[in-house]
């Protein structure tokens, strides 16, 4: 009788597939879904990068030196991410003779020479399918662009 039941055990794979199936469907459904949720986060990030471009090139044909030309470059660089105005940011920054660092303002510069900067700042926070689903952070896009305008 034992000898019965394990023979009839051993001929009947029929469910085996059916438990395989259910073992391996939702791991290969998880990986296609991150990799789709992955390929969306890097075409954001090309997006963000070619607005970036986009910025400092008309930053380098028309230097922005006074606040309207500077709106003017943010509300492209606005429409080309459909980001808010607190997502973006152009300043005006200078650095003073061989310093390292920028300053805001010129007169901090004294009686030397400076160089003029446009500053290009694009923070966005990207929230993926799979963070809203695992529960982690957002993750942070942050690009700033230094563009010497004189």
């Amino acid at each position: 009788m034992i000898k019965a039941i394990k023979n009839r055990f051993r001929k009947e794979e029929d469910g085996a597939v059916v438990i395989e199936t259910a073992i391996v469907v939702p791991v290969l459904l998880l990986m296609a879904l991150g990799g789709i949720d992955y390929g969306t986060m890097l075409a954001r990030q090309v997006e963000l990068q070619n607005a970036m471009a986009e910025a400092s090139q008309i930053a380098l044909a028309a230097a922005p030196t006074d606040a309207s030309a500077r709106q003017a470059v943010k509300e492209v660089l606005q429409t080309s991410t459909g980001l808010d105005t607190d997502h973006v940011s152009i300043t005006e920054s200078y650095r003073c003779g061989t310093d390292a660092d920028y300053v805001a303002d010129s007169d901090l510069c004294g009686t030397g020479p400076y160089a003029r900067f446009i500053r290009i700042e694009i923070v966005e926070d990207y929230t993926s399918a799979w963070s809203t689903i695992s529960g982690a952070k957002p993750l942070r896009f942050n690009f700033v662009r230094m563009v010497q305008v004189g």
